[in-house]
Parts: structure tokens; C-alpha cells; sequence
């Protein structure tokens, strides 16, 4: 080959040799490039993870939320480079305040930076936002999400902000990044397009690859979505323990406390505030329908004669006009129910007269006899609509005498009837006499009031009512234990419970009366309605059949099939 030959083709060898290195070079830094980019990425989301279990447990915790706990409740952004929610805005009514840095001092936790060392940015829906007035499983997020990863509903987003872009300035103007008008503060120098506008419930999550340097120039938040499923999951185990706790063991029943000062005290409360140990028995059920049904001047939450299963009987006596659930009869006593009974001591009771004087006063005139007179006595009387909700007994303090004073010990007791009523038994002893005396008893009703359970402003319940959970709550009685029966057989058989926790039997055939907490709907069903399958799963929804079911797992067996289940059994009297 002439020399000039060689010469070309080696030239064509060196740059195509050229060309290879080149491509190898750039192919190289390109990899890197991506692989940088992934991790940078896998940093963000690591630590934006753990900044949703952080929201989560807060929105769970009654350590982290204090006396004002709310179950459900997030807290607001920090506007101020703080760590917390304080002192700016703590209920952030507006959309340009529901958005700002993670706050990480209130959550109880450490600094959350992100891939290039920005704190992570986040965002709380309205309706799960401090000073939010109900949040309960039915409560909905007002979060839209936008993008790559859209969402509807949601409750709560985190951002890494990533480094800066273009005009965006981070600094501010006095000492340190204090102000909420400092640039430092502000979520256009931090995030792009909708997210940092400030003005709507809208989001978005990345349009594109954020791997695509291009894209990456105009747009680099990376979002993490907080869904209501996401929150419920965690927080309506926390909610079932609460009613245990707060409601059950409290105000219902609970077999442990047999101390006289926690049953009975005339000092500020009601002599047995449990209705349990007031009345022997348990309420009869309300019938299920719409638990948002809002019907004027009366309640959906009123117990009826013969229901053992379907909405808790919470009546709140002060929006009900009909009687005796309103505020000016009030439980009332039932006029010629009054009665007393000789039962011992010296001497007898020769006679009494009794009469309901008003609906709020029951009056007995009773007289003694005997050489030596000393006899014991129940004098009692009924007292109406009991049974057909939560109701306090009247306190000894509401008992008086004229011509003589009850001796020795007294103790006011009840129990209920068929009829939805209470029965009032005062025991108690006849003044000493030579030859009988006479005296008047009067025991007023004043104090048979709703139960604490059903008040906003109770310190241990009022916050189940006040964010309604009470709509989430089914309830369930053995005809064994309402309507005046003390004791399940054959004709009134127990409840039967299955996959309960330990240390209860499974099943547990011998249940009294249960709570079931309905959890968020798993059907996708627009809440509340009137249908029951939309908040119980599986044998729950069935009624009549005595026979229920505690949700261990996600799921549970129907005719073979697994079936999605969230019910939780809050056991009130085994």
C-alpha cells in the first residue's frame, strides 16, 4: 500500500478510535450522572418516609398532642425556621399557612434534610389541620395532587425542596432565618409551580423524570403523598383503646373498680357514674339508619324499646324537645310509680302514700308502728326513658326528709324494665320510736342527667363526641342484660364474639353488650349513609344472629372468599 494510503487509513483508525473514547467518556458521565441522581432521589424518599410515620404518630399520640389530644389531628407547618408550630399560627386557617417547613421540634423528633441539606417542606389538609372541629374516620383530606403520582382526597404531602433554582433566594434579612417575610420563609424560593403558590389545596408531584437534567433545572420538588387510609390505619387502633379507657371502663362498666368513692360520690359527680352499676343492665340500642340524619327538635340517637343492636343511645336531652328526653322533663318520674316496702328491722311500716308531685319530685309519706320502732324500707320509684339511654342515678344528697331524719345506712340503686324505664330503690332505716312515727321522704330527679359520656365538655370523654365518633360506633346488647333482664339463657342468649385478643376465649359465647368501632370505608362509599355493610364487615353486617367478629387481620372468611375487614370489638361487659 503507497505510503500515502497508510497514512489516510491510520488517520481514519485514530478517529474512530477518538470517537469511541469519546463516547465511552461521555457514556460514563452520563451513568454517573443517573446514578447520582437515583441516589440523591433515594435519599429524599428515605427521609420524607420517615418524616410521614413522624405525622402519623403525632396524629396517634397523646404524649405528643397533650391535653388537647385529637385523634387524627396533624399539626400545623413551621412559617418561621422554629421546628415548631407555635407562636406564629398554630391552626393555619388559610391555605398560604397550611404550607411551610416540616415542624419537626413538635413532632418530637430530629432535623429531616434532605439530599442537598434543605429541611423538608410540608403540607396538612383543612380538614385535619389544628383547630379542625371533627376528624374521624369518615373525615375526608381536601389535598389534590397533581402529576406523575396523582391523588384526590389526601391529607397531608412532604417535600424536599431540592437545591436552589434560578431566582430563588434563600437568605434573609436580620440575624437568622426568623420572619416569616424573610425569603428564607417563603415556599417560592423553595418549591416550584403549584406547590409553591401558596393559594389553593393543590399539588403536584413530578411531571417528569426528575433524572432528565433539563427537567430538573425548571422543577426538582419531590413529594410524598399522606392519604386518610395512611392515617386511619394507624389511628382508629389508638381510638378503640381510647373508648375502652375513656368510655367503657369510665362511664359503662368496668368490673375491676369496686371501690366505693369512684361509684359513689355526692361531693361534685353522680353517685354511680357508670350505668352499669347504677342501673344493673344495659340500654337498649337505637335502630341503625343515617347516623348524619339530623332530625329538629329530636334525635336519631334515642334508644327504642326491643332493639339490641345499631347506633349508641347518646341522646343529648338539651336539643330534644319531645318528652322525657327534653331538658324541662328530663327524665321524669312516672306518675303513681311510687311504693315503699317493709324490709326488717323492729317494729313495721303500717303505711305509706307516695305521689310524683311534679315530673322532678317523688314524694312518700311513710308511717311506722311497733312497741319499739326501728324498720328498714325501699321506698322506690319509676323513672322514665332510663333504658333508652345513658343516664345518671340521682345522688343521696337528692334525697330529704321532713318530721324526722332516715338513719344508718342509706343507698340510692336502680334497675331497668321492659318498658325503657328506671327504677329508683332508696334504701334505708325509719327514725327510732316508742309506739311508730311518721315521716316524709323525697328523692328529686335533678341529678338523673345524661351521662358524662354524652357531653363535649367532659375532661375524659367530651372529645369522642364532639368529633363524632359515636357515627362510627355500633352497639350491640344480649337481651340478657337490657329491658330488666339480669342473665343470658336459651330465650335470651349472650352475644358471640370471635377473634378477640388475648386473654379472651375465641369465640367468646358469653359476651354481655360490645362496641364495634367501624373503621374508614372500605367499600369507597360516600359516608354516612344508611347502609350497614358500608361501615361492618363480614358477619357484623348481618344482624339478628348474635354472632360478630373482631378484625385480627385485614382480612376474613366468608363461604371460603377472604373479605376485607376493619372492624374493631370493643368488648364492654363479657
Amino acid at each position: 500500500m503507497p505510503a500515502r494510503q497508510r497514512g489516510a487509513a491510520l488517520l481514519i483508525l485514530l478517529a474512530l478510535f477518538a470517537t469511541a473514547a469519546a463516547y465511552m467518556l461521555v457514556s460514563s458521565l452520563n451513568k454517573g450522572s443517573v446514578a447520582l441522581s437515583l441516589a440523591r432521589a433515594e435519599k429524599n424518599r428515605a427521609v420524607m418516609l420517615e418524616a410521614k410515620a413522624a405525622l402519623i404518630a403525632y396524629a396517634a399520640s397523646e404524649t405528643l398532642q397533650g391535653a388537647s389530644f385529637q385523634p387524627g389531628r396533624l399539626p400545623c407547618p413551621d412559617l418561621d425556621n422554629s421546628g415548631n408550630n407555635l407562636g406564629v399560627d398554630a391552626t393555619c386557617t388559610t391555605p398560604a399557612k397550611r404550607i411551610g417547613r416540616l415542624p419537626y421540634k413538635t413532632l418530637g423528633i430530629a432535623e429531616l434534610r434532605d439530599a442537598s441539606g434543605e429541611i423538608l417542606w410540608y403540607a396538612v389538609s383543612d380538614n385535619f389541620r389544628t383547630g379542625a372541629s371533627v376528624i374521624n374516620s369518615d373525615t375526608q383530606g381536601t389535598l389534590t395532587i397533581l402529576g406523575l403520582s396523582p391523588a384526590t382526597q389526601a391529607v397531608a404531602a412532604v417535600f424536599s425542596p431540592g437545591m436552589r433554582l434560578g431566582a430563588q433566594s434563600r437568605g434573609w434579612v436580620g440575624a437568622s432565618c426568623s420572619l416569616t417575610t424573610d425569603p428564607c420563609n417563603i415556599p417560592s424560593n423553595y418549591l416550584e409551580g403549584k406547590n409553591s403558590d401558596a393559594t389553593a389545596d393543590e399539588y403536584v408531584a413530578a411531571t417528569e423524570n426528575l433524572t432528565d437534567s433539563v427537567i430538573a433545572n425548571l422543577f426538582n420538588d419531590e413529594l410524598l403523598v399522606i392519604t386518610q387510609q395512611d392515617l386511619m390505619s394507624t389511628v382508629e387502633p389508638v381510638v378503640a383503646a381510647r373508648i375502652q379507657r375513656d368510655i367503657v371502663l369510665k362511664y359503662i362498666y368496668d368490673p375491676s373498680d369496686t371501690s366505693t368513692s369512684t361509684q359513689w360520690s355526692d361531693a361534685a359527680g353522680p353517685n354511680k357514674s357508670r350505668y352499669y352499676d347504677a342501673w344493673g343492665g344495659f340500654p337498649f340500642a337505637a335502630p341503625f339508619v343515617n347516623p348524619g340524619t339530623v332530625i329538629a327538635n329530636s334525635s336519631i340517637f334515642i334508644g327504642q324499646v326491643g332493639t339490641y343492636e345499631g347506633l349508641l343511645p347518646v341522646v343529648d336531652s338539651a336539643n330534644v324537645s319531645a318528652a322525657p328526653f327534653n331538658s324541662s322533663d328530663n327524665y321524669r318520674w312516672i306518675l303513681g310509680s311510687g311504693s315503699v316496702l317493709d324490709t326488717g328491722g323492729s317494729g313495721s311500716i303500717s303505711s305509706f302514700n307516695c305521689v310524683a308531685t311534679t315530673t322532678a319530685l317523688l314524694r312518700c309519706t311513710i308511717n311506722s308502728s311497733g312497741l319499739i320502732s326501728q324498720p328498714s324500707f325501699r321506698m322506690s320509684g319509676t323513672v322514665d326513658g332510663v333504658g333508652r339511654s345513658f343516664v345518671q342515678l340521682p345522688r343521696i344528697v337528692d334525697v330529704s326528709t321532713t318530721g324526722g331524719s332516715i338513719i344508718g345506712t342509706r343507698s340510692l340503686s336502680g334497675r331497668l324494665n321492659a318498658a325503657g324505664a328506671g327504677i329508683v330503690m332508696l334504701d334505708a332505716t325509719m327514725p327510732f320510736s316508742f309506739g311508730g312515727t311518721t315521716i316524709t321522704v323525697t328523692i328529686k330527679n335533678d341529678n338523673l342527667v345524661n351521662s358524662a359520656l354524652i357531653s363535649p365538655s367532659d375532661g375524659t370523654a367530651g372529645w369522642y363526641t364532639t368529633n363524632e365518633w359515636h357515627k362510627q360506633t355500633y352497639y350491640a346488647v344480649s337481651r340478657g342484660y337490657s329491658g330488666g333482664n339480669t342473665t343470658c339463657n336459651v330465650g335470651n342468649p349472650c352475644l358471640n364474639v370471635s377473634n378477640l385478643p388475648p386473654p379472651n376465649a375465641n369465640p367468646t359465647t358469653n359476651t354481655r353488650a360490645i362496641l364495634i368501632l367501624a373503621g374508614r370505608s372500605l367499600s369507597g362509599a360516600t359516608r354516612p349513609n344508611a347502609t350497614l355493610s358500608d361501615y361492618l364487615e363480614a358477619k357484623n353486617a348481618s344482624t339478628g344472629d348474635y354472632g360478630f367478629e373482631h378484625a385480627m387481620t385485614k382480612t376474613t372468611l366468608v363461604s371460603g372468599a377472604p373479605v376485607a375487614i376493619n372492624d374493631r370489638v370493643i368488648v364492654i361487659a363479657p
